[in-house]
């Protein structure tokens, strides 16, 4: 802190040659060795208990666990303390923890109790810990952990009038708001939904917490997501994304799937892609496109499509140095009326092209 020089880090006291030159800290107090590094000469008391981190930030929307870590900043060894919490202000059910931590050791994560985090609501949690070993702290300071957070999107949404949001974009602007905290899928409804759509990194997004977005039907022709600009759908940036079992088209001059700005990890699987029928071959008019400059959108998987007109199926031109991008998977993927190239690829380490079919 730029105001606050004082810490209770126990591993700090290991200094040993200083005390003739700086016998007293920053409070005057006299030094002693083992000496604190730092301003502040700091000893440790025997039952001392903190809580070091509340976990679930962002908590997810609805009834969710409240979890925190806590640590042993006291000689003795720990076997209990209360871990106390309030929600904007309003005391919850204390938590009676036992267990053994040692001196400075810190807890896996801890199930204090649950609370319904509503949508849209800005929340203030804090949490501290009191009574280690059944006896008052010997030092309160460092007792309490404090976030001001408001709870991520998990679970299942629909898209579409009548359901959670009315357009893709709406969903997209939660996503990016909110961030996500668990798996999240967005459910279409059936219908012909005109949006041009730009997908950015999403906070929590992760191999676990992957956002999906798919007919609400299972039927792809059900959804058909249009768009007339350069693209339909462009992941700039995003990872973790699934899009299935919907049909995207550019009913206009462009693409219809671009991927930038280091997009990883994302799927296309059971979908419609359709581009403009025109016999001018141009990557303008490729269906999936992609072409690194400095950014690297490996782990792309791109499976059970169909894929229609356009100059390209899939352009795709991976990082230009070593490490070229790797991951690539283009399978069961069936290509017609393409007028240029059904598939171009370059710059790729060990990509996956198998079973697909051109007509």
């Amino acid at each position: 802190s730029s105001t606050n020089l004082r810490h209770y880090n126990n591993a700090l006291n290991a200094g040993f040659n200083q005390i003739s030159l700086v016998p007293t800290d920053i409070d005057g107090f006299t030094r002693v060795t083992p000496v604190t590094i730092g301003a502040d000469e700091f000893k440790p008391v025997a039952n001392d208990a903190a809580v070091v981190s509340i976990v679930n930030n962002p908590p997810c929307i609805g009834v969710s666990n409240f979890q925190v870590t806590i640590g042993n900043y006291g000689t003795a060894i720990l076997t209990s303390a209360t871990i106390n919490w309030t929600v904007n202000g309003v005391a919850q059910t204390p938590f009676s923890w036992t267990g053994s931590l040692a001196q400075n050791a810190v807890s896996t994560p801890i199930t204090v109790g649950t609370f319904n985090f509503l949508f849209g609501t800005n929340y203030t949690i804090t949490s501290a810990t009191s009574l280690p070993n059944g006896v008052t702290d010997g030092n309160t300071l460092n007792d309490q952990a404090t976030i001001n957070t408001a709870p991520a999107l998990g679970g299942t949404y629909t898209i579409g009038s009548g359901g959670n949001y009315t357009t893709f974009a709406a969903a997209i602007s939660a996503l990016q708001i909110y961030g996500v905290c668990a798996p999240t899928t967005f459910q279409v409804a059936s219908g012909t939904y005109f949006e041009t759509l730009i997908i950015p990194q999403i906070s929590g997004a992760n191999s676990i917490n992957t956002i999906t977005f798919e007919s609400l039907s299972g039927d792809s022709t059900s959804v058909n997501l249009q768009g007339s600009s350069t693209y339909v759908l462009f992941l700039n940036g995003a990872d973790f994304i699934r899009i299935r079992k919907m049909t995207l088209q550019n009913v206009g001059f462009g693409r219809v799937i671009d991927f930038g700005n280091t997009a990883q990890f994302n799927r296309i699987e059971n979908c419609r892609i359709i581009g403009l029928n025109s016999t001018v071959v141009t990557t303008a008019y490729a269906l999936i496109f992609e072409t690194s400059t400095g950014t690297n959108e490996m782990g792309t998987e791109i499976r059970n499509n169909v894929l229609q007109y356009g100059a390209y199926g899939i352009y795709w031109s991976g990082f230009t140095s070593v490490p070229y991008e790797s991951g690539m998977i283009f399978e069961n993927n069936r290509l017609t009326d393409i007028s240029g190239f059904g598939v171009w690829m370059q710059y790729m380490d060990a990509a996956i092209i198998r079973n697909n079919f051109i007509d």
